[in-house]
């Protein structure tokens, strides 16, 4: 079986559905997947996706972060308990486990909860 184009310009039947077939046409708003918006759209999912597998691997090592935001980030540059539980990443290791000291020592004094 061939197929034979449908010749719209000398179409002589009315409302004629190959005609209509022929000429249809579709919105980039139809598509996403062709909207400019889409890349970051991904990009936006994929970090969502990475920050919730961290979140829960964090959490299964003990830890809880203060959020799922940034837990990726969290779990790649953070090198004591502290930095992640309290959600930020302190300069150096060394300058972290000072702070992750002196917090220790302030909770033991009952200064923090």
């Amino acid at each position: 079986m061939a197929f034979t184009p449908h010749d719209v310009q000398n179409c002589k039947v009315d409302n004629c559905f190959a005609c209509k077939c022929a000429t249809i046409s579709f919105s980039a708003a139809a598509t996403p997947g062709r909207k400019v918006e889409t890349a970051s759209q991904v990009q936006d999912e994929k970090r969502l996706v990475a920050d919730l597998d961290a979140y829960k691997r964090l959490r299964k090592d003990g830890l809880q972060p203060p959020a799922t935001k940034n837990a990726a980030a969290l779990e790649r540059l953070a090198t004591t308990k502290t930095e992640i539980e309290r959600g930020k990443v302190y300069g150096t290791p060394k300058m972290a486990r000072e702070i992750e000291t002196n917090y220790k020592q302030l909770k033991a004094d009952g200064v923090l909860a």
